[in-house]
């Protein structure tokens, strides 16, 4: 008699088996009502997706930038063979004025927009910039341009051969990446352009998004049908399989768009998942046809509850991933959730269906399957003979791998997205090691008091922008006393910077300087708010995150009241993967806890479920500590190793130990013949499973391709463990 939690998953068996084609036509009328919706869902070409817009720090950005302006920066570079080459002075010049006059970009710093300050015989305020059409390259120039500090910092290296414009756009506004490289080519620089930035990095994340939308399903479905056809050893059944796996990605991405949800940089991943999940469950459903004796339905059924069981248990892998409040977390949590449920569905209905009508059903696997089960038949032999050996190698790595894992950082650097021989990495080290960083970060300091701004506090600006200098990942730092004391240094005769004599003479200083866009950047008109843009030359989320805490610290230590805090588009995705990969490691947790409630309940055998979780923790453990041996940090993309791969690699265990009603009197870990039946879609399974991570492994990004590889290896080493480990662990102590 079937126990309740069985009867769910035999009962869509028998219903699908009952009336196939009504089955096949229910799935096919459930798609095409879908469609208009999956037509509809858009693709979100941003990078907001995985920020943390709901916390009050982002709050703060946004009224920072209203306040202070946007401080999403693009930097354009170029080298000429000599220092302050007329040619390239004359192109940046052109380049500067055209991206002037476009909509969306509220100012534009180069030698020929930004003033350097200075003031002429007469006593009047000198605001022109160190380069004109008209203006000849002479020593005078040369010491200006020299001696202004955001001039050197920013917009020319030490030795004057490479110049920058710096580009900074309104609050929501990105840019095109076709008008920078037609103005590029329209001003006639004539040397090797270097562009860099976050509008850059969003060109090329958004381009690179879109593209493997496009690419990487139909590359997995390519993929999966050449290794089905191999594994089956019928074309027919493989494009079968493959077709009906296809719809839960079709309903998946339906149900986005009918919430309207996008797609984006994070969710791209899952219609390749999905694919191989529907696949992998079909193949335990195929082979279930291949037993000798009794009718398909009781086949089927016998291999039910644990494909069931194992779309539960990949299913809670998927929710535990929702542990942090970023939406595109969120989104991969919830729809993978989901198209693993439609996956789950679909092998215990339409697989059946289209299995019935495909008469005549096979009794003997094909020659794959009898070559895999002279594998797996001394490999059950081999774990039954050796199982305190199994276990104390299996014990020895753990302790290694564990003790490696301490070593294991969690850090974000979206430069390291892209190849090491991308475009967008060598323009970025050129800019950082020429002029300046170009990761912005932003200090506002609010003064005590709601007072204004005094000689002290501009004494303290100073003396933080000085130690800055110091620190090692800081390109420069540009306060309101910067301009402040250069101004007062030129009403002195002077060179350098000089502080203001009195409180008077300061807010003189103000009053002269509040019309000049760049001064706008550092000061609110109440003169009470100030804003501190840095350049950071790291993009590492770890150390931006360690370096602003640092500076902040500093900064409310110089300006004893003052209340400090980091703010910018950089520190906060900063932010929000730190958040991300600590969250997702919590989630782990959460996910062995309850994925082996589901398993302990499925199998109603709580101890043999615990000992059940050791063979697919153990990989992953193992996994962190190769990782930490080889430098590869827990970052966007390997921190969803853990959660996914242990909700995928528990579905082998779930066929492992789940009872039969044929013949078994126990799991089939625990009954030579059992285990060579089940072992056979479990191997196969596991290779179609490894097979759509590796695909991922193709990826242009960088982090998507250490999850895809990473994961699929963790597939197949869990399922190494199951063959060997988990059957000692079974009969350990006995």
């Amino acid at each position: 008699m079937l126990k309740r939690r069985e009867r769910l998953s035999s009962a869509i068996v028998r219903q699908s088996l009952a009336a196939p084609w009504l089955t096949i036509v229910a799935w096919l009328l459930l798609c095409a009502a879908a469609a208009p919706f999956a037509a509809a869902v858009k693709i979100e070409t941003t990078v907001e997706s995985i920020l943390d817009r709901d916390s009050e720090e982002w709050a703060f950005y946004q009224d920072a930038q209203y306040e202070f302006g946007g401080d999403e920066m693009l930097v354009v570079a170029a080298r000429a063979a000599s220092p302050w080459d007329p040619k390239l002075l004359d192109g940046m010049e052109q380049l500067a004025g055209a991206l002037s006059e476009i909509k969306g970009i509220r100012r534009v710093d180069s030698l020929s927009t930004t003033p350097l300050l200075a003031l002429r015989d007469d006593g009047s305020l000198d605001l022109s910039p160190a380069h004109s059409a008209d203006a000849t390259v002479g020593p005078e120039l040369i010491r200006r341009a020299n001696e202004d500090k955001f001039a050197r910092d920013n917009l020319l290296s030490r030795d004057g051969r490479m110049h920058a414009v710096n580009v900074l756009y309104e609050p929501g506004e990105y840019g095109s990446e076709d008008t920078l490289t037609s103005l590029i080519d329209e001003s006639g620089i004539g040397s090797r352009v270097y562009v860099s930035g976050v509008p850059v990095f969003r060109w090329n994340t958004n381009r690179q998004t879109v593209h493997e939308l496009m690419t990487l399903g139909p590359i997995a479905a390519a993929v999966l049908i050449v290794l089905l056809a191999a594994l089956l050893g019928s074309v027919r059944t493989a494009l079968k399989l493959v077709l009906a796996s296809t719809i839960p990605t079709v309903l998946t991405v339906a149900a986005m768009g009918a919430t309207g949800t996008p797609f984006t940089i994070s969710t791209l991943i899952l219609p390749v998942l999905l694919l191989g999940l529907a696949s992998a469950y079909s193949m335990h459903v195929v082979a279930a046809s291949w037993r000798p004796g009794t009718d398909l339905c009781t086949k089927v059924c016998d291999v039910s509850f644990p494909v069931l069981l194992s779309g539960v248990t990949t299913a809670l892998g998927f929710l535990a991933i929702a542990t942090v409040r970023i939406d595109a977390i969120r989104e991969i949590a919830s729809f993978g959730a989901l198209g693993t449920a439609v996956a789950t569905g679909v092998s215990l209905s339409l697989v059946p269906a289209i299995l019935q009508l495909s008469a005549p059903v096979t009794a003997s696997p094909p020659a794959a399957g009898f070559a895999m089960r002279r594998i797996l038949d001394p490999a059950w032999r081999f774990a039954a003979a050796h199982t305190k050996r199994i276990l104390v190698v299996a014990a020895v790595s753990l302790t290694a791998a564990s003790i490696l894992a301490f070593g294991l950082t969690v850090d974000t650097d979206v430069i390291r997205w892209f190849p090491e021989d991308h475009r967008i990495r060598q323009d970025y080290r050129e800019i950082r090691e020429s002029i300046a960083g170009i990761t912005p970060v932003n200090f506002v300091v609010q003064l005590p008091r709601n007072s204004a701004l005094d000689i002290d506090t501009v004494q303290a600006l100073l003396e933080f922008e000085q130690a800055t200098e110091l620190e090692g990942d800081v390109g420069s730092v540009i306060s309101i006393a910067r301009p402040v004391c250069q101004l007062a240094a030129s009403l002195r005769g002077e060179s350098g910077c000089v502080l203001p004599d009195s409180d008077e003479e300061l807010a003189q200083l103000l009053l002269a300087l509040e019309s000049i866009p760049m001064v706008q950047d550092l000061i609110n008109d109440s003169g009470n708010r100030l804003n501190i843009p840095a350049r950071l030359d790291t993009n590492s989320s770890s150390e931006i995150i360690t370096l602003t805490a640092s500076l902040e610290g500093l900064a409310q230590e110089l300006i004893p009241g003052a209340e400090v805090q980091a703010t910018g588009v950089m520190y906060e995705f900063a932010r929000s993967q730190e958040a991300i990969s600590w969250g997702q490691i919590q989630g782990v947790a959460l996910a062995s806890v309850v994925i082996w409630m589901a398993l302990a309940i499925g199998i109603s055998d709580p101890k043999l479920a615990l000992l059940a979780m050791v063979p697919n923790l153990g990989p992953i453990i193992i996994c962190l500590g190769a990782m930490s041996a080889f430098g590869i940090p827990i970052d966007a993309g390997t921190v969803l190793i853990g959660n996914l791969a242990l909700g995928i690699a528990v579905d082998d265990t779930a066929h492992l130990l789940a009872p039969r009603t044929q013949g078994a009197l126990g799991p089939p870990v625990l009954d030579s013949a059992s285990f060579s039946h089940v072992g056979v879609p479990i191997a196969f399974s596991t290779a179609v499973l490894a097979a759509a991570f590796f695909v991922l492994g193709t990826s242009g990004f960088v982090f998507i391709q250490h999850l895809g590889v990473i994961t699929g290896l963790v597939l197949i080493t869990c399922f190494l463990a199951d063959l060997l480990v988990l059957p000692a662990l079974a009969r350990f102590p006995k």
